[in-house]
């Protein structure tokens, strides 16, 4: 049998058998006699009605936000912290566009540059397969006035049939790729061509003195050119022996001046290589001479 255990009006406990439930048992301690029956489980303190619960955010009670603190909306604070945060990416990303679009569009002059170089050299190669064929003669000049290229019909279409490498990349004026398949697209528009071995100023000047004379009369550039005691020699494979120059020294094309930043030119030589030169550094890519060039040209006017 198990132990039971109740409690007296004194408060002592006292252990009892269930066997002597239902009957009366003396306190050891007060000698009074109590009755020994089982007690119920302590029940639960009965659940208030629900209009006397609380709220859950009385219940649980936390700490008050910026928001709730200050009394304003939630969104408001969000957007006075994100304002300054989108101002200081925008000031970034200027800064770095102020760094990178001008060495983008070095990049791309750069790249410019280089395609213009290659039709140069395209064009060099142009000139010594027609001299191959010619007894050593370049292309000769064009003798319509002010037109500083060789004659449309010595090259196409026997030695290049499309014009476009008579275009420079920077160039934003070149005509319609479609129209350059034909003599007519041949032009000084980019490039200058001289069939003359000049290599300085003294030269150039007696060369552009005859050249109004005989285009004012019709004539043929496809013979060496006197002025007084100057001899300007036209470009051929023995130039090298007549003049005393050196095929590494004679341009043959070059840039108009302005297409490339900084200012200069790509320059096409006699022996076929090419070379970037600023202007002002060294002949062709002079002021001076790009002037006296200007004044040829005008003459087509």
């Amino acid at each position: 049998m198990g132990e039971l255990s109740i409690t007296c009006n004194c408060g002592r406990q006292i252990s009892i058998l269930e066997e002597q439930l239902g009957t009366q048992v003396q306190c050891p301690v007060c000698g009074s006699l109590v009755n020994a029956q089982a007690s119920a489980p302590p029940l639960p303190p009965p659940m208030p009605p629900p209009s006397q619960q609380m709220p859950y955010q009385q219940q649980m009670p936390h700490a008050r936000g910026p928001a709730q603190r200050s009394g304003m909306p939630g969104w408001a604070i969000a957007l006075i912290v994100a304002i300054p945060v989108c101002l200081v990416g925008l000031a970034v990303l200027v800064m770095l566009a102020a760094i990178m679009l001008p060495a983008l569009s070095r990049a791309r002059e750069a790249a410019r540059r280089a395609s213009c170089a290659n039709n140069l050299k395209q064009m060099g190669i142009v000139m010594m397969m027609n001299a191959n064929e010619h007894q050593g003669l370049f292309p000769a000049m064009d003798n319509e006035p002010g037109r500083l290229m060789f004659k449309a019909e010595d090259v196409m279409p026997e030695y290049m049939n499309d014009a476009s490498v008579l275009y420079c990349p920077s160039d934003y004026d070149s005509p319609d790729p479609s129209t350059q398949d034909s003599p007519e697209a041949v032009d000084d528009q980019s490039y200058y061509y001289l069939n003359y071995a000049m290599t300085n100023m003294d030269q150039a000047y007696a060369f552009a003195e005859l050249y109004e004379k005989m285009v004012a009369q019709g004539l043929e550039f496809d013979l060496d050119l006197v002025q007084g005691e100057t001899t300007i020699y036209r470009i051929t494979e023995d130039v090298e022996e007549k003049s005393g120059l050196s095929r590494s020294e004679i341009p043959v094309m070059f840039d108009r001046p302005g297409h490339h930043l900084p200012g200069g030119g790509n320059v096409l030589f006699m022996d076929g290589h090419v070379e970037f030169i600023r202007m002002g550094a060294k002949f062709p890519m002079t002021e001076e001479f790009m002037a006296l060039m200007d004044r040829l040209d005008q003459l087509g006017e």
